[in-house]
């Protein structure tokens, strides 16, 4: 089974929301999914501040995580805000203003005060402490405008950086090589319950 990071919208500020809470709907409120990675643009709806720490208790064992969750209304905004520099960071690969808005509308199309990436699932591929510091790390360089978030990004949503980002259309044409379909779901992410427009 892959391990998976999930892209949720409910009315839960906590985070893991889908973690032993009984009004979380995994239809509803889990938008998207990724099998491997954190997808490049979920990246942008946070900020270094939005990271939270909450301690669980399974079976008498009491471990802590961390998770990014902020008001949908602020992630959205700032998303919308971050445009600009996506497309001047991404131009070299023909930017990324129709998978921006693609994502956007489906985000939006859902109700739920608050937005959250559940990731334990790719943290726990790495060791120990090495992926909540590189995500620190991309969101900080996100939140200062610098150019430097491009590596830790690279490597945390495992986009190949050097191919073109194709459109969606663009990936119904023949002769489309497979690398171009994994950039489309590790920038954008995939369907995890409820169909996407994308597939």
């Amino acid at each position: 089974m892959a391990n998976r990071a999930y892209l949720t919208r409910c009315d839960s500020d906590q985070i893991y929301p889908s973690f032993q809470n009984p009004a979380f709907k995994p239809g509803e409120h889990t938008l998207l999914a990724s099998a491997g990675c954190v997808p490049l643009l979920w990246w942008f709806l946070f900020a270094p501040e939005d990271i939270a720490l909450k301690q669980f208790t399974v079976r008498g064992q009491t471990f802590e995580e961390a998770a990014p969750v902020a008001p949908a209304e602020v992630a959205l905004e700032r998303f919308h805000a971050r445009l600009p520099l996506l497309e001047e960071w991404y131009a070299a690969n023909g930017g990324l203003a129709h998978h921006h808005e693609l994502l956007a509308s489906w985000i939006s199309s859902h109700g739920g005060g608050c937005i959250s990436i559940e990731w334990q699932e790719i943290a726990c591929l790495h060791a120990e402490n090495v992926f909540r510091s590189a995500a620190e790390e991309a969101l900080w360089f996100i939140a200062d405008n610098d150019i430097g978030a491009k590596k830790p990004l690279t490597q945390l949503s495992t986009i190949f950086e050097t191919r073109r980002f194709l459109t969606r259309p663009e990936l119904d044409a023949e002769n489309v090589e497979q690398e171009d379909w994994w950039n489309f779901f590790r920038i954008m992410g995939e369907s995890h319950i409820a169909e996407t427009p994308w597939g």
